[in-house]
């Protein structure tokens, strides 16, 4: 019988994991924020960027999974991208640095947080 020790709802417990009944479960919305969390909001992209160039500019503080790049109605012309990182630690550490850096492509800087 092989057991792990883990914290699951707020509790320590010990889950046998030979037991399917007792294996903790992720609840599907438990996997979306964390999925959320490793995708963020790039606004004030210069309109003739594309995905590529922005994949690599961002793509230097970690590995992207994948950037949807939109056209902005509102902001003079401006793109936004919604950039999802490969891990939540790169998306962290990307945020991490546009709190103290300018991030500029083209000459425009990005504005860089967290997806609402």
């Amino acid at each position: 019988s092989s057991g792990i020790n883990a914290e699951y709802g707020g509790k320590q417990r010990v889950f046998n994991l030979d037991n399917p009944t007792n294996r903790p479960k992720l609840h599907v919305q438990e996997l979306e924020n964390q999925s959320d969390r490793r995708c963020l909001y790039v606004g004030q992209v210069h309109p003739s960027t594309s995905e590529s160039e922005l994949k690599g500019k961002l793509g230097f503080f970690g590995r992207i999974e994948s950037i949807t790049l939109l056209d902005s109605r509102t902001s003079g012309g401006y793109k936004f991208a919604f950039v999802k990182f490969e891990s939540l630690a790169d998306a962290l550490n990307l945020l991490k640095e546009a709190e103290t850096t300018v991030i500029a492509l083209k000459g425009c800087p990005l504005k860089i947080s967290a997806k609402r």
